[in-house]
């Protein structure tokens, strides 16, 4: 497609502007920006899955004492959140005491 240089957009050519894969370190080969925004995504996604399923199971307890005994209902719905926001919910189960037992001091 061509302008004439009278409209002020001047001359377009095909593939003066491509989009290029060019190596962004060495031993990776062609990694684009895109495809390691990607692979980190699917990392974060998959570890906040693992923490979710581990917290719900063994640390929600720990967390919250209220949440002692909660059903099955309750844990499901909270594992989005725990899958999203994994980070928090470690910081959070690392720094909480040890469970006590029901009833104990």
């Amino acid at each position: 497609m061509r302008h004439s240089a009278a409209s002020g957009i001047g001359t377009f050519e095909p593939g003066a502007w491509s989009l290029r894969r060019e190596p962004l370190t060495k031993g990776l080969g062609p990694v684009t920006v895109v495809e390691m925004i990607v692979v980190a995504s699917l990392a974060y996604a998959a570890i906040g899955v693992a923490v979710a399923i581990a917290f719900v199971t063994l640390g929600v307890s720990a967390v919250d004492p209220a949440a002692r005994g909660a059903g099955v209902g309750f844990r499901a719905i909270i594992m989005p959140g725990l899958a999203a926001l994994w980070p928090w919910a470690l910081v959070r189960w690392s720094r909480s005491p040890e469970p006590r037992p029901e009833g104990g001091h």
